[in-house]
């Protein structure tokens, strides 16, 4: 109950706290590819999304930039730094000439994605190509979501049957000691 509201309060808007939890989340084997699939899946639907309704690569990929924060703005904005750090390179290499295809590093797309990029742009269609990566990715996310369901249902009906004991010796431990107290 603490810690929750200690998190409310101070750790939610911590972008220092966000990093680490970030970086600690892709150490973990399952739960680095949830992280990683996810932000493909948001990334890749999000700039299909833009290019399709006619905005520049340039102007949608600066879209994915946290905003700075004024004087008009309470809210502090705490972004994905991976992201922001893939999507700031992909704009200098875009702005410096080179193809979206050839600007995203494997950190961010794998070589399959990357390939499918580079045929979109060939054909002019990258932004189909994009929506073709993200229902790809998406159905890679849920066999992973799966997956660690199915890895945490064992340990989760251990610790439930854990507490059912525990609570039915908190129940039951008195009236032994109560039936040795007659004795």
């Amino acid at each position: 109950m603490i810690f929750a509201l200690f998190y409310q309060l101070k750790l939610k808007h911590s972008t220092l706290f966000h990093h680490k939890k970030s970086q600690i989340i892709t150490v973990i084997p399952i739960l680095g590819n949830i992280q990683q699939l996810s932000r493909l899946v948001n990334f890749s639907q999000s700039l299909y999304i833009m290019l399709q309704a006619g905005v520049p690569l340039n102007q949608a990929l600066s879209s994915f930039l946290p905003r700075t924060q004024t004087w008009q703005t309470k809210k502090i904005i705490v972004s994905d730094q991976i992201l922001d750090a893939e999507v700031r390179s992909i704009l200098q290499w875009v702005s410096q000439g080179y193809a979206f295809s050839d600007s995203v590093s494997s950190h961010l797309f794998p070589m399959e994605a990357q390939q499918m990029l580079q045929i979109g742009e060939k054909s002019g269609k990258l932004a189909l190509m994009l929506q073709h990566i993200s229902e790809s990715y998406q159905d890679k996310l849920n066999h992973q979501i799966d997956l660690l369901s199915q890895m945490l249902e064992p340990l989760m009906m251990v610790i439930i049957g854990s507490l059912i004991g525990i609570i039915m010796m908190g129940m039951y431990l008195p009236i032994f000691n109560m039936g040795s107290v007659v004795q």
